[in-house]
């Protein structure tokens, strides 16, 4: 129901309140998919029962090896949304994600990257698997995806020099068909490491 409310946009507290109490008891029997789609409904909807999510992490740890590349994109979006770091949750996802890299599509990708970046999760063997497997991709994001990707290793210093000359050569491509964009891009990046190390769109 929790998800239901958020997908259609129906923001009534008092009811996911309700829901969160009455989840509780419930939360060793929920799948993964049950997992984070409630996560995701309550960063949706930006509300922060901090009793109700500390459960429903601590519930998430032991099945984690069950999720699959889209459960723990939305979960670990869902705890970046509302700027809610647990860093057993975040280390035992980052170790799922590993192995399942090659499954995940390119918004798992950027999401996931983005999720470590503004938790200020720095798990390297991650990242830099993040980046082998996003670069094949760029050639078909738009520049704001390619800004958002450059971002998410900005804030957390990792220099991935393969990734950052794709996205620079990719970039230079997309602008030749967007006009005004390069202005967008450097506004996105603005004065992060990525323009210190490669070179950005002209």
């Amino acid at each position: 129901m929790a998800w239901s409310l958020a997908n259609l946009l129906v923001m009534d507290a008092p009811l996911m309140e309700a829901l969160a109490a009455a989840s509780i008891r419930m939360l060793r029997h929920l799948s993964p998919q049950d997992i984070t789609n409630t996560a995701w409904a309550f960063a949706t909807m930006a509300l922060s029962n901090l009793p109700f999510i500390d459960a429903l992490v601590k519930s998430s740890i032991p099945k984690i090896s069950d999720f699959l590349p889209q459960n723990l994109t939305n979960l670990a979006w869902s705890k970046a949304v509302i700027m809610l770091l647990n860093a057993p949750l975040m280390a035992s996802l980052s170790a799922a994600a590993l192995p399942l890299i090659r499954d995940f599509d390119s918004q798992n990708l950027s999401n996931t990257a983005w999720s470590l970046a503004r938790l200020g999760v720095l798990h390297k063997p991650l990242l830099n698997a993040i980046a082998s497997s996003s670069i094949p991709t760029l050639s078909h994001l738009i520049i704001q995806d390619l800004a958002n990707t450059a971002w998410a290793y900005a804030p957390l210093e990792v220099l991935n020099l393969p990734l950052c000359n794709a996205i620079s050569a990719s970039a230079r491509a997309t602008l030749a068909s967007e006009t005004g964009s390069v202005s967008a891009f450097r506004f996105w990046i603005g004065g992060s490491p990525f323009f210190q190390v490669c070179p950005g769109p002209s």
